[in-house]
């Protein structure tokens, strides 16, 4: 359960998927520390593309700003969207010294395997070959981790978001999840924006016929998830297994919204156009025992320690469109955001000006 814990980064939204998919994405270490990490990071790179885009999303509903002091608050649901490209990745086996994969049927080689975000129906099975002082080795035969399920391409992640008026047209924004401790994991998000608005300096009037703000945003999110040494959640024994997942994305963005006055102040619209900075990484701690025999009984371990270290970056241009419903003090609003991994929000919040 802990494994798909890392695909959702926590919260209610990813907790029912988590209680029914295990992926035991360590088993690729049975090609050795170099091929297998290979593997793993392929396997994980949606996951770690998914959380740039939910980490850069979602930070204004309207592009209003409040009056001194007042202030709204938000319970937010991003869910990135992973393109059907990213589904599988491309297993060349001549590309690898290790390893041998065969299909369901046990005799036909396939070109592909799923990521984390892609099928759970094949059963593509591996196994690898070690040459050790003259002599080969081979691993048991494992079943590859599969995805979640190529009909299922959303990757959730939450966040709480309080937004208070200072002054001069200007909103500070803080977003949080408070730090979670359990036998499973860990994990914390924080992030910090400011919003100024831009029509107060184009429209004279009080009543303006639409809001044009600037926003920056920051976002930190980190995790570690423990695996059970040596029992059913991890394929291989060691110790202190654990992987660590952290995220960090910038973005800066021009919005704006309708104001379309007293008559329809239940409805406004919304959108934005801006520049999305990002960094993800993913660390496998610990030690792993994957274990080999050869022909004549003889067991060779190799001991893997902190197996896999991989980091990506991600750049570019985003654009928002969405929807505000207002009734009373409350905000119900839902966007969608285009981009390499698009991202659509629902959010609900409360808000006082």
């Amino acid at each position: 359960m802990k494994k798909l814990l890392l695909l959702a980064t926590v919260l209610a939204s990813s907790f029912t998927i988590a209680q029914e998919r295990s992926f035991n994405y360590e088993r690729y270490l049975v090609a050795g520390q170099e091929e297998g990490g290979q593997l793993i990071s392929s396997y994980l790179n949606p996951a770690m593309k998914s959380f740039m885009s939910t980490s850069s999303a979602s930070w204004y509903f309207t592009a209003d700003t409040h009056k001194q002091w007042g202030f709204d608050f938000s319970i937010i649901s991003n869910n990135a969207i992973v393109p059907t490209s990213d589904q599988a990745f491309k297993f060349d086996e001549t590309k690898f010294n290790n390893i041998a994969k065969i299909s369901a049927d046990n005799t036909t080689n396939v070109s592909e395997l799923p990521t984390i975000a892609g099928s759970f129906r094949a059963e593509n099975r591996i196994f690898a070959e070690r040459e050790v002082n003259g002599s080969t080795y081979k691993s048991q035969l494992i079943t590859a981790p599969n995805g979640i399920g190529e009909n299922f391409r959303i990757i959730p992640n939450a966040t709480l978001q309080g937004s208070l008026g200072v002054g001069l047209g200007t909103d500070v924004i803080l977003r949080f999840v408070p730090y979670i401790s359990t036998n499973s994991f860990t994990f914390y998000e924080w992030g910090i924006g400011v919003k100024h608005n831009i029509s107060q300096y184009i429209f004279a009037k009080k009543e303006k016929p639409m809001h044009i703000s600037a926003l920056i945003g920051y976002t930190d999110l980190q995790s570690e998830f423990f695996m059970d040494e040596g029992k059913s959640n991890s394929q291989w024994k060691g110790k202190n297994q654990s992987t660590i997942f952290e995220t960090s994305a910038w973005t800066f963005q021009a919005i704006a919204s309708t104001n379309f006055g007293k008559n329809m102040k239940f409805i406004n619209f919304y959108g934005g156009i801006g520049y999305n900075i990002a960094n993800s990484s993913i660390n496998m701690k610990g030690i792993y025992d994957v274990d080999y025999t050869n022909d004549k009984g003889d067991i060779f371990i190799d001991s893997m320690e902190n197996p896999v270290s991989e980091s990506i970056k991600s750049s570019g241009i985003n654009a928002t469109v969405g929807a505000t419903l207002t009734l009373a003090w409350f905000n119900f609003y839902a966007d969608y955001s285009y981009k390499e991994y698009s991202n659509f929000t629902l959010g609900l919040a409360f808000s006082l000006n």
